[in-house]
């Protein structure tokens, strides 16, 4: 129906040895705020001389839907077993996702307000009855924040600089925006936050973690346009554009002191041959670059340790015998250790 292609059979097809009539389209009720509330009825009456079967068919036509959707989409159907001029009455539920589609700006499926044609046939071209719902938005106000962790304003400590929001209802992150990190006094932009890094889409908590490091004591702030996050009818939250809204001052404790992290790092064997292993390494938030000098500081070899990657093993067989120097990136600074190759 949808490309105008006109089949041997029609979809739900079938012979029989009597004859079945339609009336009496019932739809209750035919405009909700509620589309789980939502009942087709009508009756079916068996009009030839013998006893039988007929399948009736419920379907759906959004006609202005927002994206392309099928001509009609079956949503329902019941098997009658009716004797030569018997009559009954059929009953089909519909609920919410008997009028959704995939949104793909939340990943997950929803449908939208407007009229709907309700239709019921034999078959998908044998159309019997027709009516109309207006349905409404199933939500009527905007999602509200209920919490955020950690709290406006809050001095808590950010070990692993791990931020949550948590709504009045499920929510979803738009993909098209970004939640941005700020500085509070210089409006520095610290780090955009996109949907990669966006977690709970479809509940009532978004998380997000934020890759660069925050300095402790340092006062932040986050901000994010309106739409960037909607329920599931499409209505955007308010958004947070104020300073004060929340804000939050670090109090970073789990960066660990160049000694500290020397004392627990630990390369074998050195003096090494083709190989060394690499333990303890800095547990960095971003991946870390790994340089191999050698005695005048001159970069001859380096290698990238992903996120919280803390062990390596690296393949020395290539460097001449002589003393060479590791170089990692941390935040604290550069940690530098001796390796002495055979």
């Amino acid at each position: 129906d949808t490309k105008g292609v006109e089949p041997l059979f029609p979809f739900g097809y079938g012979l029989s040895y009597t004859a079945f009539d339609y009336d009496n389209l019932q739809i209750t009720p035919n405009v909700t705020d509620d589309p789980n509330s939502v009942e087709v009825s009508f009756d079916i009456t068996n009009t030839g001389g013998v006893a039988g079967a007929e399948v009736a068919q419920l379907y759906i036509r959004q006609p202005a839907a927002k994206v392309v959707r099928p001509f009609k989409e079956l949503k329902g159907f019941s098997k009658v077993f009716l004797n030569s001029g018997e009559k009954k009455t059929v009953t089909l539920k519909l609920d919410s996702a008997s009028f959704s589609y995939f949104k793909e700006n939340k990943e997950a499926f929803g449908y939208d307000a407007g009229n709907f044609e309700i239709i019921v046939g034999a078959s998908s071209k044998d159309i019997r009855l027709q009516g109309g719902i207006t349905l409404n938005k199933k939500d009527i106000t905007n999602p509200e924040i209920v919490s955020l962790t950690p709290a406006s304003n809050s001095s808590d400590a950010q070990e692993l600089n791990t931020f949550s929001m948590t709504f009045s209802e499920q929510v979803y992150y738009n993909f098209d925006k970004t939640i941005r990190i700020k500085e509070y006094e210089t409006d520095k932009l610290v780090e955009i936050i996109n949907n990669s890094t966006i977690n709970g889409k479809g509940s009532n908590t978004l998380t997000f973690t934020n890759g660069n490091l925050l300095k402790t004591g340092v006062r932040y702030y986050i901000d994010m346009d309106q739409s960037t996050v909607l329920d599931y009818s499409d209505n955007s939250f308010a958004g947070i554009s104020g300073k004060d809204v929340w804000n939050f001052k670090v109090t970073v404790t789990s960066v660990k002191s160049l000694a500290d992290m020397e004392a627990e790092l630990n390369f074998y064997p050195n003096p090494a041959n083709d190989q060394i292993y690499m333990e303890n390494l800095p547990d960095n938030l971003k991946p870390t670059k790994v340089d191999i000098l050698n005695v005048t500081g001159r970069r001859i070899d380096s290698f990238l340790l992903a996120a919280h990657q803390t062990t390596y093993r690296y393949n020395c067989a290539a460097l001449k015998s002589g003393i060479y120097f590791i170089r990692i990136s941390t935040e604290s600074g550069n940690l530098i250790k001796k390796l002495v190759k055979d």
